[in-house]
């Protein structure tokens, strides 16, 4: 069963497994291993976050990109960072969305809402350190 909301995704995620197998989001976002409880489709992925190899996000045209090995990430298969070149120690996997809503405050209507996606990864240095990357897509 969907769940209640009154809004398409504007991007879709894949998630490479170190393994090689894949789960891909549908615009229904359902957990296949959860689906009675409304769990999204990230919940399956949230199982399995250390296999994550690369996360991808994909509007049908563009497609984003992020891999857990030495983080980098891909925009149209076009490699970039942006962060020290360093060995990274215990990647993990960030992403979320960002829902904005304007309402009118005489009516208390929704006027608009934008959704913004964010991706990239949380590790650790050599040293310790506990960097970030993280780019918004939107």
């Amino acid at each position: 069963m969907p769940h209640d909301r009154n809004y398409d995704l504007k991007f879709l995620f894949v998630a490479i497994f170190k393994d090689g197998s894949k789960h891909e989001q549908t615009q229904e976002d359902i957990s296949a291993i959860n689906p009675e409880e409304k769990k999204t489709a990230f919940y399956d992925v949230k199982q399995r976050l250390e296999e994550v190899a690369a996360f991808v996000l994909t509007d049908g045209e563009n497609v984003y990109s992020v891999h857990m090995d030495d983080g980098h990430f891909e925009i149209n298969g076009l490699p970039f960072i942006i962060h020290e070149p360093q060995e990274l120690f215990n990647p993990r996997l960030i992403y979320f969305r960002r829902h904005r809503h304007e309402i009118l405050r005489q009516t208390g209507k929704e006027v608009k809402h934008n959704i913004t996606y964010r991706m990239g990864w949380q590790a650790n240095t050599k040293e310790g350190k506990n960097i970030q990357a993280v780019i918004e897509i939107g």
